[in-house]
């Protein structure tokens, strides 16, 4: 079932102050309490990040900031609360109304054109996601009142005359009030702000985040017609408002309940409901996406030219099904079916093709290069933060022997992993919820290590076959988005409408059923062979070599007639290993005929074999 509709946007409740993250692109002046005619829109995401210091606003709100005295030089408030009725401050600098007694004041922009009108707009709520945890990353109004808690927002030194003067700025006041006004959000440690130019949750880098603070105090210095806030904003009270500044309860992990069903594309935010419907929705901040595809989609782009032309006959149907559906997976972000891609086939077939085709839809900054080898090292995680597919190119038939190769398994299989950075002291946690692709040019054992089920349910090979192409075309992957880019979309978001449709899952087909079957046995045979007819005697006097174990082992049941003879040798070694713990075979061992040959120190056969 495949249907497309376009939505209205789906807005935050507008009766909430907000400043959000493009807010700050837009460059018109403005004096507290005047109207604003509306601005536009950042024309392009490459747009300046911030407009110079006489922003504009649209729509305001009255929201007092002011801290009851506790006994300091600020007089008590007397007089109307401009906060309680909503109007817009007078011609009077806000000086003058600190001096009179009534309560400071600050005007916070709306994101809607029209307060009024927006307030039956359609908004998300957590029964419109999968996730019955999701939250709104709108923050409430009830966060906003946490802001009496903070104290006063500056000090200030009365003159004798009666005039107040502002010597300083609360840090921790600020530090709740940037979160607020610009609507952050935290993840693993960085600040993240919605960009409606991109339709993305963007990372703010160090700079970035100092612009953001500095806006927001400005802003506020203006509007409370605090005029000594050009000396007292520095960078070293900016810098001390990012310390102090931290996410609100409940809004700790609020990426991690983003929903997991959707695809962010430049036109909108497709969703993909559990029957395989697909429905395309206008961008918003409530679906929390953090990277974007930057094609347009486009249902009905037909793409079964694309398909000929990356797979042409190298590749069965069956086969193209699965490679679609995991590129689907690909681009919902996220190893929905808990599966390895294995991609093997002789050189020149064209095996890494589609391969660097969804790397590139992706983007880069989402995937990472994976080395099975040192999975097991201290800071081989970390570099997968904020990436969701793993590549292995061109990998060596022993690829899944190495000592780490058994962490694919944590990897993709939804288990919370502790990862270590450099020179930090911090230990992020990261989900084992990655897409896994790896292309070699042979077989490829496994370390089965008595878990083959596991191990059964993880892979998926696949097999490219035939004739090389008669002509080869340099940069092929880039060709190809050029000549399909919206076709390519298209394939990629039926693959994962596919696999939602069968229940989140990438069923193999009865050839690829037998080809797991035969890849199980093979790596697993040499571990039961090893266990049962390699005996530890710990007699200096008994040397196995390794001839001798290749050829018993090839003589023996335990064979099953495929893997060439140095695929089983490294199977043989590693099995000695992980089996006995021997390092593989001395190398100065003397033979009957006097010669140096490979063997192992005091182990037999329990049937000796040839020398």
């Amino acid at each position: 079932m495949k249907s497309t509709n376009n939505l209205q946007p789906k807005e935050f409740d507008d009766n909430q102050p907000d400043l959000g993250f493009d807010d700050f692109e837009k460059g018109e002046s403005f004096e507290a309490g005047e109207s604003h005619s509306e601005v536009d829109t950042c024309p392009d995401t490459d747009a300046p990040l911030y407009g110079d210091e006489e922003d504009c606003t649209d729509d305001w709100k009255s929201v007092d900031f002011h801290a009851e005295s506790d006994g300091g030089n600020t007089p008590p408030t007397q007089g109307p609360d401009t906060a309680s009725s909503g109007e817009a401050p007078e011609s009077e600098t806000e000086n003058q109304r600190r001096t009179s007694g009534e309560p400071s004041t600050a005007l916070i922009k709306l994101t809607s054109e029209n307060a009024e009108d927006s307030e039956g707009a359609e908004t998300f709520s957590s029964s419109d996601f999968e996730d019955p945890n999701w939250i709104s990353p709108k923050y409430p109004e009830s966060l906003w009142k946490s802001l009496d808690g903070m104290g006063q927002a500056f000090c200030e030194e009365w003159k004798k005359d009666g005039s107040a003067k502002v010597t300083g700025l609360n840090t921790a006041f600020f530090a709740r009030l940037v979160v607020l006004m610009s609507n952050l959000h935290q993840h693993h440690g960085d600040w993240y702000a919605y960009s409606e130019c991109a339709g993305t949750w963007h990372r703010l880098d160090r700079a970035e985040l100092l612009n953001v603070i500095h806006r927001c105090v400005m802003n506020y210095g203006r509007v409370s017609g605090i005029t000594e806030i050009v000396k007292l904003c520095s960078a070293r009270f900016c810098s001390d408002v990012a310390h102090f500044m931290m996410p609100f309860s409940g809004y700790e992990d609020i990426f991690d309940r983003a929903p997991k069903n959707v695809i962010n594309v430049q036109n909108g935010t497709i969703v993909i409901e559990k029957d395989g419907s697909i429905v395309l929705h206008e961008h918003s901040p409530e679906f929390l996406c953090r990277s974007v595809i930057n094609m347009d989609y486009n249902p009905a782009a037909n793409y079964s030219e694309f398909v000929h032309e990356v797979f042409r006959d190298a590749v069965s149907p069956a086969d193209q099904a699965i490679i679609q559906q995991y590129a689907g997976q690909c681009g919902l972000g996220w190893n929905m079916s808990q599966t390895i891609l294995i991609i093997c086939g002789n050189a020149g077939t064209g095996k890494s093709v589609i391969v660097k085709v969804i790397e590139k839809v992706l983007g880069r900054g989402k995937y990472e290069g994976l080395r099975t080898n040192m999975l097991d090292q201290r800071f081989e995680l970390s570099r997968f933060e904020g990436k969701s597919l793993l590549v292995a190119s061109d990998q060596y038939s022993d690829a899944l022997m190495k000592k780490g190769a058994h962490m694919l398994k944590s990897l993709t299989g939804d288990d919370d992993l502790t990862t270590e950075r450099k020179c930090e002291n911090d230990h992020p946690i990261i989900n084992g919820e990655f897409n896994v692709i790896i292309v070699s040019n042979s077989d490829l054992p496994l370390s089965i290590d008595g878990d083959s089920k596991a191990w059964m349910r993880r892979i998926r090979p696949v097999n490219y076959s035939g004739d090389l192409p008669k002509t080869i075309i340099r940069r092929f992957p880039n060709v190809l988005l050029r000549k399909y880019p919206e076709q390519i979309l298209n394939w990629m978001v039926d693959g994962a409408a596919a696999l939602r449709g069968n229940c989140d899952s990438i069923t193999p087909h009865p050839e690829m059923l037998r080809r797991i079957d035969v890849l199980i046995q093979d790596s697993d045979a040499t571990y039961a062979f090893v266990r049962n007819c390699v005996v530890r005697t710990g007699n200096r006097e008994n040397v196995l070599f390794s001839s001798a174990l290749f050829n018993a082992f090839a003589g023996s049941s335990y064979f099953v007639g495929s893997g060439s003879k140095q695929i089983i040798q490294i199977k043989l070694k590693k099995a000695m290993k992980d089996v006995h713990g021997v390092n593989g075979p001395s190398h100065d061992v003397k033979g009957s005929d006097g010669k140096a040959k490979y063997g192992y120190v005091g182990f037999r056969l329990e049937e000796d074999g040839p020398e």
